[in-house]
Order: C-alpha cells, then structure tokens, then sequence
C-alpha cells in the first residue's frame, strides 16, 4: 500500500506526534534513507528525490512508485514507514526523535541549514504567514531570523553546532508544537513571532547605514539615540561574539556580535515595532497592512 505526501500527514501528527508542517520533510527523509540503503547509495543528506509527485494517490502503481532510471522509490509504503520506524524513531522519547529528523542522518548535531525545510513548510502552511507568499525575499529574510533566534537560545555555547542535549534542555519542541497549532503567528513569542522578526529587521536596517549587512561597533553606538557607551557595545562584541560565516545565506545580521544586541531589541518592551517608513526599509511588508488591503483584516 503506497502512502502518497497528502496521506501522510496523519501518520506525522498522530504517530510520530510531529508538527504538521514537518509532514513533507519527514516524507523526504524516508524516501532518502530507503533508497539510500536499498539501492546501495550513501546517504550523506546531500540527496533529495526531485520527482517526489505529491499528488500521487493510495492506488499509485507499482511502476509509478518508483524511477524508472534508478529503481529509487518516489512513493513512501507502508512498509517503508514501518522500516524507519523501528530503525530511526521507536526506541526513542519525543527530544531524541526531533533531533534525529532534523539534523542529517551522518551527524552528531544540528547546524543552521537543517532548520530550512521545516521554515519554508511553515511559511507555506500557516495561516498567520500568508500573506508573505508574494514577498519570496522576506520569507528568506523570516526563515534566517527564525533560525538565528533558534541557534541564539539553544545553543548556547553559539558553536552554531546544536546537540540532542541542548535540544532536551530547551523549549524549542514546545514552540514548535504551539506553531503548528496557534493561527495567530504573533502569540508565538518564542522564535516564530512575525512582529518580533519586523523589529529585529527594522531595527538592523536602521543601524545599517552602508547596507553591508554587518553592524560595527560605530553602528551599534548610534542605537536606541546613542544610549549605550563605547564600554557597553564593547562588552557586546568581546564577550558575545559569533563566527562569521561568508558562504550560503548566513551572513551579517545572522553572525557576529550584533545578534546580542538584536536578542536584546525584540526582548526590551520599550521597543515599539518600526513601520517600514521609519526604518527607511520601504519594501518590508507590514502584516497589518497586507490584512487590511485584502478586506480581512482580523486581530
């Protein structure tokens, strides 16, 4: 019996009691490790199925089920499941099977890119983030900040390495449980908060004179009306500093010392949101607003 993506969602939800949004990535992840480990390929994460048809059906043919140039199986069965059940998840509590779905199969920890698939399943799915779907640049700009947020709280020793340990000690499944439940993205203030991402954004575009995507030490003096010293913002970056990564999208608001101080904006209540206006960030799409534009403006 084939299970095709859209009939998976219960077996995610109520069997591997994952969040809905994880539907797709855990479906990938079966298809991978099966066809890695019974077509002889190694499974290193760096492969993906391209031709995965999620509209496949439960009556899916066998010969449909499978690429007909490697033999590798594009439809996850019933007994597939029940192979990375027993092999990946079962003998596992609930914090120990999260961080062996996210992390690669090869790995002994989380890094940053892991976290991807499962941001832009929830970008895609959850109510409270529609109106981003035409504003690809921003949902890049949330998934990043998502993730840097993520990384800022649980890893804590900011090696930008995630462990299972720290996975246990944190509350990032709950969060992720309440996001897959609460419609309004803004009562998730933990990690996922849209309006907290729009202040972090704001706030570093507005200290952000060179649009290098870097704040220096001369840029954080300029925040909040230079209210913090030159021996603050040296405190920030001496003791609070984060190794930069030049390749792949995690770079400038996403590494260096400026996260504390960003950490520091969405956690400070006298930090009111900044329109787009007075930020000087005039393509940054204000929730609110994209509601009210569309006659459905709900609170």
């Amino acid at each position: 019996r084939y299970l095709p993506v859209d009939a998976f969602v219960r077996i995610t939800k109520e069997v591997c009691q994952f969040p809905t949004f994880f539907n797709a990535p855990l479906y990938r992840r079966i298809l991978d490790q099966w066809n890695a480990k019974h077509n002889g390929g190694a499974d290193n994460g760096a492969s993906r199925i391209p031709a995965l048809d999620l509209n496949a059906t439960e009556t899916t043919d066998s010969a449909d089920a499978t690429n007909a140039a490697g033999g590798e199986m594009e439809v996850v069965t019933y007994g597939m499941f029940k192979w990375y059940w027993t092999t990946e998840m079962e003998e596992y509590d609930a914090s120990e099977r999260f961080f062996r779905l996210i992390k690669q199969p090869d790995a002994e920890y989380i890094v940053r890119d892991d976290f991807l698939p499962y941001i832009q399943e929830l970008l895609k799915d959850h109510p409270g983030l529609e109106f981003l779907s035409n504003h690809a640049e921003f949902q890049e700009k949330y998934a990043i900040t998502v993730i840097t947020r993520i990384f800022y709280s649980v890893n804590r020793c900011h090696d930008g390495r995630i462990t299972s340990r720290q996975i246990r000690r944190s509350d990032l499944i709950a969060a992720f449980q309440l996001v897959d439940e609460e419609d309004d993205i803004n009562k998730v203030t933990r990690y996922f908060s849209y309006e907290h991402f729009y202040v972090l954004y704001c706030r570093f575009w507005e200290l952000d004179h060179d649009r290098d995507y870097r704040i220096t030490r001369e840029d954080l003096l300029k925040y909040g009306d230079h209210c913090l010293s030159h021996m603050i913002v040296d405190r920030i970056f001496d003791a609070a500093p984060r190794p930069f990564v030049e390749s792949g999208p995690w770079t400038g608001a996403e590494e260096g010392g400026d996260e504390a101080a960003a950490a520091a904006a969405v956690n400070d209540p006298a930090s009111p949101p900044l329109s787009p206006a007075s930020a000087d960030v005039s393509d940054a799409p204000d929730k609110d607003q994209e509601v009210q534009d569309g006659g459905d403006k709900t609170k």
